[in-house]
């Protein structure tokens, strides 16, 4: 019994976390976007430009590149949080 009610603690958590992750990767892809539709590039093309230091410094772009690191740190926990779940699901079954 002290299995499953861990098991279901764990599960508990998880899930909470996951909503915390969801409500990071939705903040961060509402400020992407905008920032694209603001400047007409994409991510991609921005962070290309970065690279190669043909954009000007600027507070926005400063912004959009932390965006960028923030959305992919938070798509990569959230995916990680899924599958730990899933994994969790699987075993107990």
């Amino acid at each position: 019994m002290d299995g499953l009610m861990n098991t279901d603690e764990y599960e508990i958590s998880l899930s909470r976390e996951i909503t915390v992750c969801e409500g990071y990767v939705r903040k961060y892809q509402m400020l992407i976007h905008s920032l694209e539709e603001r400047y007409g590039m994409t991510t991609s093309e921005f962070l290309e430009r970065m690279r190669r230091g043909t954009l000007p410094s600027s507070a926005c772009f400063a912004q959009w590149n932390m965006g960028a690191q923030a959305l992919q740190y938070w798509t990569e926990t959230l995916r990680e949080y899924q599958g730990f779940l899933e994994s969790m699901k699987v075993s107990a079954s």
